[in-house]
């Protein structure tokens, strides 16, 4: 009988290990790598050529006064948007269908200023959106806890704005806060854009379009103290230079309190024509963007004719 003789166990050094773990580790990096630039192959929203979105937040009922004093005015309005439409741009108006008064502890609903209403609905003719910014814009989490994320209050909003307006197609998280439960909801209800997120770059999550967070030049909001102070010109131009394709520019009217810091977004604008700009609301850019990634899917599919 062959006399066999056993294998002698591989010693594993802390050499071998080493190499082991590093090879099993560069083959995962190696997968999700390749996932992942499949999966933004797939969904990423880029456009052929750049594009500006102007989002302006906050339009809500303010005829009891109790906003006055923290710069929510009629005039505030329009004095911002005078300033672009001055340079024949457009922008995306966040309405808010049910404001909430922290001090009565009620609702005041946008329909019933008529005279904000009114003007929404002339700014809306002359080529600006209306878009949804939450529903009461409340995030005391004492007095409103869940109240934003919660299906049937963004549903309950998205009605109300449409029977002032007609088709409203974006949604703008208010406060600039956000989380997944909000997201689903408003996908589920049919926006066809979900802006102002956290997500690092625009895509498309089937139809609907997610944009990043937008640049605001607000860079001291005390709202109590009623202070608002802007970052200087020259960064909101580093700030759209930065951004290789889609830059997003969020203003609120109310910190827009003295001369210098309407000149300061007379200037951008200014800077924007010299490098013609292409600025677009929301439901613009989502045309454009959707279109672009149509025309990405064409270029993947074989031509057997």
């Amino acid at each position: 009988m062959r006399k066999t003789t056993k294998p002698k166990p591989i010693a594993l050094t802390w050499k071998t290990a080493a190499i082991v773990v590093v090879a099993l580790a560069v083959g995962a990096f190696a997968a999700q790598w390749a996932h992942a630039q499949w999966t933004d192959a797939q969904t990423r929203a880029y456009a052929e050529q750049k594009i500006t979105i102007i989002e302006i937040d906050d339009y809500w009922n303010i005829q009891d006064g109790y906003f006055a004093p923290y710069g929510y005015s009629y005039e505030n309005y329009a004095d911002v948007l005078d300033v672009i439409e001055s340079h024949g741009y457009r922008a995306t108006l966040g309405a808010v269908p049910q404001i909430f008064n922290e001090r009565t502890r009620q609702h005041y609903p946008l329909a019933n200023d008529s005279r904000m209403t009114a003007w929404l609905k002339e700014k809306q003719v002359q080529g600006h959106e209306i878009a949804q910014h939450g529903y009461t814009h409340c995030l005391n989490e004492q007095l409103c806890k869940g109240v934003e994320e919660n299906y049937e209050n963004i549903a309950k909003g998205k009605k109300e704005l449409e029977a002032l307006f007609g088709p409203v197609r974006t949604y703008l998280p208010p406060g600039n806060s956000w989380n997944n439960s909000q997201y689903y909801n408003a996908k589920v209800l049919g926006f066809d854009t979900v802006g102002n997120t956290h997500v690092p770059r625009p895509y498309f999550d089937g139809g609907t379009l997610i944009t990043q967070r937008s640049f605001d030049p607000v860079s001291l909001w005390q709202w109590h103290a009623q202070k608002f102070e802007h970052y200087p010109l020259q960064e909101w131009v580093d700030a759209y230079e930065k951004e290789p394709n889609v830059f997003i520019l969020q203003l609120h009217s109310n910190t827009f309190n003295n001369a210098q810091k309407t000149e300061d977004l007379d200037g951008f604008l200014d800077y924007l024509n010299q490098q013609n700009a292409t600025v677009l609301t929301y439901q613009d850019a989502y045309r454009v963007l959707r279109k672009a990634k149509q025309k990405e899917k064409n270029k993947m599919i074989p031509n057997d004719r």
